[in-house]
C-alpha cells in the first residue's frame, strides 16, 4: 500500500513540475503558458460545442524566501483573489506549500458570454470578446498566449 502511494506521489511530482494536469470525465483542453511567467497551465473545459469552464493553474516559485515570508506572501494573494471573487464572481483557491505558492483560478463562462477578465493581478489580459465556439476561443488562446498541444476527451 505504501509502495502504490509513494508511485502516486511520485507520479503527481513528475505532473506538476512538467505541467501536466488531466482530470478526468471531462473534455479539457490543456495549454502551456509559453512566455513563463507565473502559469503552469491553462484548461478549457466545454460540453458539446459549449464552453462550460476556463481554469488557470498558477505556480509561483519563491525559493529565496522564508516561511514567514511565505506567509506574508499568502495573504497577499488571499486579498487580492478575495477582492477579485467579490467584484468578479471568480472561484479562487490557494495553497502554499513551502517555497512554491499555487493559486488556482476558475472562471465560470456561458456560451455566449464574453470573456471579462478579471485577471490582471496575473499579467494576463484578453480582451472582451464573444467566443461562439470552443474553436474559436482555442484559436484566440493558441495564436496569443499559450501553445496548446493536446485535447483530451474523456
Amino acid at each position: 500500500m505504501k509502495r502504490i502511494r509513494n508511485v502516486i506521489l511520485s507520479i503527481l511530482v513528475v505532473c506538476i513540475t512538467s505541467g501536466c494536469f488531466l482530470l478526468e470525465n471531462e473534455n479539457l483542453m490543456v495549454c502551456e503558458y509559453q512566455p513563463l511567467k507565473d502559469y503552469l497551465d491553462y484548461e478549457v473545459y466545454y460540453s458539446d460545442d459549449e464552453i462550460t469552464k476556463v481554469k488557470i493553474i498558477t505556480v509561483m516559485n519563491y525559493k529565496d524566501l522564508s516561511k514567514k515570508e511565505l506567509e506574508e506572501k499568502k495573504d497577499d494573494w488571499k486579498k487580492i483573489i478575495k477582492s477579485y471573487n467579490e467584484e468578479d464572481g471568480i472561484d479562487a483557491e490557494i495553497q502554499v506549500d513551502l517555497a512554491i505558492i499555487t493559486t488556482t483560478v476558475q472562471v465560470n463562462i456561458d456560451k455566449y458570454d464574453a470573456i471579462k477578465d478579471p485577471l490582471q493581478v496575473f499579467n494576463l489580459t484578453f480582451e472582451e470578446k464573444d467566443f461562439e465556439s470552443v474553436e474559436s476561443f482555442r484559436k484566440k488562446v493558441q495564436d496569443n498566449y499559450f501553445k496548446c498541444d493536446q485535447l483530451v476527451e474523456n
